[in-house]
């Protein structure tokens, strides 16, 4: 369960952003629908971001995304790759020192009933600054933090708080590496729960292209578990699609013009199409009993856009 993120110097974001899922105490009214009770605290289920054209929500939710994306591409690095390619460095360029300076980075969360807070700055080449807080009684407590001073890493790891097999100081990780991520791999550390909470449940949405997600939601609609789920969705976004059929492409679905190429990519085995099916109206607007089927194609773009992202929006869901 998603508390906080914060970040700071990224994108269009020059000073610290927190994202906060607390309640507050002004909040009246839903708190049975929209409020979880967590160790004397409340916890919003949703949120919406709001704000002028051009304020940041966007980069704050690209901020986690790409919070994701370095915690789970960190052990594919050469150890002389870079995190980022330092033309695409990420940080606020409207201002000279934040331009050259280490973007940050934090999320807290529970996971298994036990809190976590992680965080991390980091350039285009370097870990800067790494950081790991659990709390499974009431106090947070540090596990370890990783900093990078006067030309080389030092290391605060309280006693106890990771076992020898976790970590030892003599240890060589690559400056563009995640300590979280070593450990996760290659012990039994809380960090391996960091990582599983990192890839199992933070899932971040963001892309504006539906084509992102078509090949994930499709597959979705062919899985008996989740189709129910997906259908259920678009009845209640109202939409006026009363099912959906997934049918095999064939020759015959595909003009004769096409090209031979791609003609038998598209027939390829487990290729299929979506058929969307309609309720037909009489002129009162009642249902008649009958039905009427079209291609995706033919829904608006809305609509596609809606289907494409059911998927992973049930995926995150659940």
């Amino acid at each position: 369960m998603l508390l906080e993120f914060s970040v700071k110097n990224f994108l269009s974001i020059k000073d610290e952003v927190i994202f906060s899922l607390y309640a507050s105490d002004e909040i009246r009214g839903h708190e049975k629908q929209n409020l979880i009770p967590v160790s004397g605290r409340h916890i919003l289920k949703t949120a919406v971001i709001y704000g002028a054209n051009a304020s940041g929500k966007s980069n704050l939710i690209k901020a986690m995304g790409f919070m994701r994306g370095v915690m789970a591409n960190s052990l594919k690095l050469n150890p002389e790759e870079p995190i980022v390619p330092k033309q695409n460095y990420p940080s606020f360029q409207l201002h000279a020192e934040s331009a050259k300076a280490p973007l940050e980075m934090e999320v807290s969360f529970l996971y298994q009933d036990i809190y976590y807070r992680y965080g991390f700055a980091l350039d285009a080449h370097r870990i800067h600054r790494e950081w790991l807080y659990s709390a499974p009684e009431e106090s947070e407590s540090l596990l370890y933090e990783r900093r990078f001073e006067e030309g080389s890493y030092l290391y605060d790891i309280p006693e106890n708080s990771l076992t020898e097999t976790d970590f030892t100081k003599d240890s060589i990780l690559p400056a563009n590496t995640l300590l979280l991520a070593v450990l996760a791999k290659f012990t039994d550390s809380p960090a391996r729960q960091v990582m599983k909470w990192m890839g199992d449940s933070f899932n971040v949405i963001s892309s504006p292209d539906e084509e992102a997600y078509e090949g994930f939601t499709y597959s979705k609609l062919d899985d008996e578990d989740y189709r129910p789920d997906i259908l259920r969705f678009l009845e209640v976004a109202d939409v006026g699609i009363e099912g959906i059929l997934l049918k095999s492409v064939t020759a015959a679905d595909l003009p004769n013009e096409m090209p031979e190429e791609l003609r038998k990519e598209l027939i390829s085995p487990g290729a299929k199409q979506i058929v969307c099916q309609h309720n037909i109206f009489d002129d009162k607007g009642l249902k008649t009993g009958r039905t009427t089927h079209w291609g995706l194609s033919e829904e608006s773009a809305g609509t596609r856009k809606l289907l494409a992202l059911s998927g992973p929006l049930i995926e995150t869901l659940r």
